[in-house]
């Protein structure tokens, strides 16, 4: 009652001591350096004096299941483009139910009709005008708050040839030739897939750009080492395409003859089974309601047997993008159940890991390679084998017939692992000085290509971080050069907007927030935090004195103005 009162009664808010935040990291390697990043940002908000951060890591999995729950307070997430084009960065981030999957209660009505009027525009000028407003309201509400956009890397023996790290991020296993004299290219990783293999729920990086694009086949695919446009469609399952003259419904004349592994023959049911499956599950966590299939797909129409009509519910400037995403591929229906009716499993469940069946474990089998070995042990990885599948309608190009993924604990595993020649190629994550290091080796090959972007997402279900103000604050206490260049060392750059450098529409919006402790220190001294959590009320009179007299009441301090 003494502090309510006294706040009151000066005028100020009654004090809080320091703040303390718990911090999110992920610990297991999907991410580059996660915990050197956490302890620039712990000091970053430590400078205030009136902020104590408190570290958590958590394997993948792990990570996954809190940000599911609602139970990490502030935490740091990835992205890579599952189509190339703006809505891809502001949707599954900013709109109230696109951004559902990652589950810190950012809502904001005026956001949400931006986003959609976006999304379907097709007047280049009207999209650049609606996404200024999206990154300026960003700003503003500053749900999550974009830190870096870096590069994704890989290093192999010398004589690995056709690693392909193309604006997709997909890596392409079959394109790559093995060391001289083997079929056998050995991967190794510090990843994990971190659900399943099933496009109705897979969203994340290793799972969708890594293994479903090597197991299964979607209608269009992306020309390898393409810029993505417009130009660099190819056929996959589908031979040929049109579109209506009014952008609303799509055309895809299939590929005959192909069979999936149980020798079903692959037809136009398959399509519109797969493309209905996946909208009809509505995995919460899953691309197809994080990217709003059910808002742009109105119905998979059969024209014949090997033709299929998809029609759309509003012009969608990137629906052939789309159509190459892993969420687009084809299932095949007598692995992937759609459980709209009893079918053993729970409505919404996607395939899941069956232990000691790769088979079963896997709904994909028209792609370059089959699953034929998975070994996991307590929801961790430890090694998958890819044997190329003779079904495959390219397989007479493949330039290897076996893949064998190896997980690594850590950076440092992977990095010896590479140098002691255990494995041909590694692949996420290898720590930035050891990028380095093997830049100058002659001994390995080094590859580049452009990457993913990292940001700062706060659970808003968990005060102060309900307050935008607050949350601002926080943005401008980000140091992004320190980022880049301490813990990435110059191999990551700052980035200013959710919506990457290179895509058109980009604004380095969150300059407006720049680094600078003392408003934030303001803006946190405001809401009552004091850079003491003890007795926080034994020295608040001081931030009253001269009111009046001071009476000291059980070690409290207050002030009371005298009569004249």
């Amino acid at each position: 009652m003494l502090a309510a009162g006294l706040g009151v009664y000066a005028g100020y808010p009654a004090p809080k001591g320091k703040l303390t935040v718990d911090w999110w990291y992920e610990s297991s390697g999907h991410y580059p350096q996660s915990a050197d990043q956490a302890a620039v940002y712990k000091a970053e908000l430590e400078k205030t004096g009136l902020i104590t951060v408190n570290l958590h890591g958590a394997d993948w999995p792990s990570y996954k299941k809190n940000r599911d729950s609602g139970s990490m307070e502030v935490y740091v997430y990835g992205w890579y483009p599952d189509y190339i084009d703006a809505d891809d960065y502001t949707t599954p981030f900013l709109d109230s139910v696109g951004s559902g999957w990652l589950h810190y209660g950012y809502n904001s009505s005026q956001m949400d009709s931006l986003i959609k009027q976006a999304k379907f525009a097709i007047d280049p000028a009207k999209r650049t005008q609606l996404y200024h407003q999206v990154q300026q309201l960003d700003v503003q509400d500053a749900p999550i708050v974009p830190v870096w956009e870096g590069s994704q890397w890989a290093a192999t023996k010398p004589d690995v040839q056709g690693v392909n790290m193309d604006v997709t991020q997909n890596m392409y296993f079959w394109l790559i030739t093995p060391p001289a004299g083997k079929d056998t290219l050995v991967v190794g990783t510090t990843d994990s897939i971190e659900t399943s293999l099933d496009p109705a729920q897979v969203w994340d990086y290793f799972g969708g750009s890594e293994m479903i694009p090597n197991l299964g086949a979607p209608l269009v695919g992306i020309k390898p080492g393409s810029s993505a446009g417009p130009n660099d469609f190819t056929p996959a399952l589908a031979d040929s395409w049109t579109s209506s003259p009014d952008g609303l419904s799509y055309t895809f004349n299939l590929k005959q003859g192909l069979k999936f592994y149980d020798g079903t023959p692959f037809d136009a049911t398959a399509v519109k089974y797969s493309l209905d499956r996946n909208i009809h599950l509505a995995n919460p966590d899953g691309p197809q309601v994080g990217l709003g299939y059910g808002d742009i797909i109105n119905s998979v129409e059969v024209t014949g047997q090997y033709q299929v009509v998809i029609h759309l519910k509003n012009t969608f400037g990137p629906f052939m993008p789309l159509m190459a995403f892993s969420g687009s591929y084809i299932v095949n229906p007598k692995l992937a159940p759609d459980c709209t009716s009893d079918c053993g499993q729970d409505p919404g469940q996607a395939v899941q890991y069956t232990e000691g069946d790769a088979r079963k474990s896997n709904p994909n089998d028209l792609g370059p390679y089959l699953l034929t070995e998975w070994s996991r042990k307590a929801g961790k990885d430890y090694e998958m084998k890819l044997d190329a599948n003779p079904n495959y309608f390219d397989y007479a190009n493949m330039k290897n017939k076996h893949v064998i993924i190896r997980f690594y604990s850590d950076a440092t595993s992977l990095a010896s692992a590479m140098l002691s020649g255990d494995i041909d190629m590694a692949y996420r994550q290898l720590a930035s000085s050891d990028i380095k290091s093997m830049m100058s080796n002659a001994n390995l090959k080094v590859w580049k290509g452009p990457g993913q972007i990292q940001f700062i997402v706060f659970q808003e279900a968990m005060p102060p971080f309900n307050d935008a103000n607050f949350r601002r604050a926080i943005a401008g206490l980000i140091d992004r050069d320190e980022i880049c260049n301490t813990v990435f060392q110059g191999l990551a750059v700052p980035l200013h907007s959710t919506i990457p450098k290179e895509l058109t529409y980009h604004e380095d919006a969150f300059k407006a927030l720049p680094l600078n402790v003392q408003a934030a220190v303001t803006v946190l001294q405001s809401m009552g935090y004091t850079p003491t959590t003890e007795n926080p009320m034994a020295t608040y009179g001081l931030a009253v004195a001269g009111l009046g007299i001071v009476i000291v009441i059980a070690g409290l301090a207050m002030t009371r103005r005298k009569k004249s």
